[in-house]
């Protein structure tokens, strides 16, 4: 989640700014909120050989005050990402008190783009799959939040309604984290155990997993094609003294201790991107954003870092959201108007271009296909990382997950034969 207390500034304010301080054009496209059932992808003319469950943590349902608190109720009641004494308790009230706020965020970008993106690209994603891989078609993509509707149960019904025989969880984030992918990953199992039986009777479809992907062409190559593309926008005396900040979200430093894999599965991200840009003079950093709550989160900051840079004679930055696919809160308002306009007024930088995420780059999509098809060819259920849980990890839900997934995995090859 973004910061929830700064101050509400109007969208239209990052402009005004001197310099050299700017946000692509396609990184402020529309972000209005689009009333749909949660079908990623149109319906097919004949029934759907394989599902794609686009997985996200979601948003609020609208921009209503009382949506916006349930959504962070649902947030700060998840023990897979916040943990904290009493709540039971303190949860309710966090999310009271920070609706408002978070509702003014909303508003000042427009309403929350995540829905709409998710659309977007399940329909791109398996119009391509259909292309590249029609023993598997048709293909048709769902989406599937976390904390807001569709939810998993929403999802499920229709594509049973739909008929399908495959289905293929897609993570909508790059790196493995137990706090995105893997509490998202929780709540399907609860849902395929408690309510759809999955331990003790067969599926009605072929069930399997794609829990990450830090080294896809359809991240890296896009990045770093998004990357060259602004650096060449930038005057030349200033090009190569530009600081390269990668931004992911932030994780506690108790998760990270515990084992989780997303820190080391950022880097990795960022060290083929850089390896894909080539010989290039510029500096570069990993930068964290989002930090929630009061206990120790992963650094640096990137609001610590460029006022450290800008203390060592630092004044250039370009921003890469290298964590997410799509524009949302956390690009639309944190960085481009927290830290873009804020940041810049306070710490007084020159020069500050925020790289847009993948949306529905033709390469991403293109990639994102390629990356389904693979798994469905492989022929395999899970990936090897998820056939353990963190080092560090005694909690029951992970552990239900991972019997889930031997059992689909186990079902699966009954199917095959």
């Amino acid at each position: 989640m973004s910061r929830l207390l700064s101050k509400p500034n109007l969208l239209t304010n990052i402009f005004r700014s001197k310099r050299y301080t700017s946000i692509s054009a396609s990184a402020m496209a529309s972000s209005q909120q689009t009333p749909t059932t949660g079908d990623a992808s149109p319906a097919p003319k004949q029934s759907v050989k394989t599902a794609i469950l686009m997985m996200n943590m979601g948003g609020p349902e609208s921009e209503k005050v009382e949506d916006v608190q349930k959504f962070l109720l649902a947030l700060f009641s998840d023990r897979d990402i916040i943990q904290m004494p009493f709540q039971g308790f303190l949860g309710p009230l966090i999310s009271k008190r920070r609706a408002p706020n978070l509702k003014a965020k909303f508003d000042e970008i427009g309403g929350d783009p995540l829905l709409k993106w998710t659309q977007t690209q399940g329909s791109g994603i398996t119009e391509q799959l259909d292309k590249i891989s029609p023993t598997s078609a048709p293909h048709k993509a769902y989406a599937c939040f976390r904390y807001s509707k569709p939810d998993i149960e929403h999802a499920v019904e229709q594509l049973e309604q739909d008929g399908a025989e495959r289905v293929v969880i897609l993570s909508k984030y790059p790196q493995y984290s137990c706090s995105t992918t893997g509490s998202n990953l929780n709540d399907i199992a609860r849902y395929c155990v408690d309510v759809k039986s999955h331990m003790t009777e067969k599926p009605k479809q072929k069930w399997s997993l794609i829990d990450r992907w830090p080294l896809s062409s359809a991240v890296v190559d896009v990045y770093a094609e998004r990357i060259d593309t602004e650096l060449k926008k930038l005057p030349e005396n200033v090009r190569d003294e530009t600081i390269l900040l990668f931004s992911a979200h932030s994780i506690p430093i108790w998760m990270v201790e515990r084992g989780d894999d997303y820190t080391g599965e950022i880097g990795a991200t960022v060290q083929a991107v850089l390896d894909k840009l080539g010989r290039r003079k510029n500096p570069y950093s990993l930068v964290w954003q989002s930090k929630v709550g009061p206990v120790a989160w992963q650094g640096p900051p990137i609001e610590k870092a460029i006022e450290g840079y800008v203390e060592n004679g630092h004044k250039h930055f370009m921003v890469i959201p290298i964590a997410f696919v799509n524009e949302h809160i956390e690009t639309l308002h944190e960085l481009d108007i927290e830290y873009a306009k804020d940041l810049k007024e306070k710490v007084k930088f020159e020069t500050f271009v925020r790289v847009p995420t993948l949306n529905d780059h033709p390469l991403f999509l293109e990639g994102m296909a390629k990356l389904i098809k693979d798994h469905l060819d492989s022929g395999e259920t899970i990936g090897p990382q998820m056939r353990r849980r963190c080092p560090g990890c005694k909690k029951d839900n992970c552990q239900r997950t991972r019997s889930w997934l031997a059992r689909l995995d186990l079902v699966n090859k009954e199917f095959s034969d």
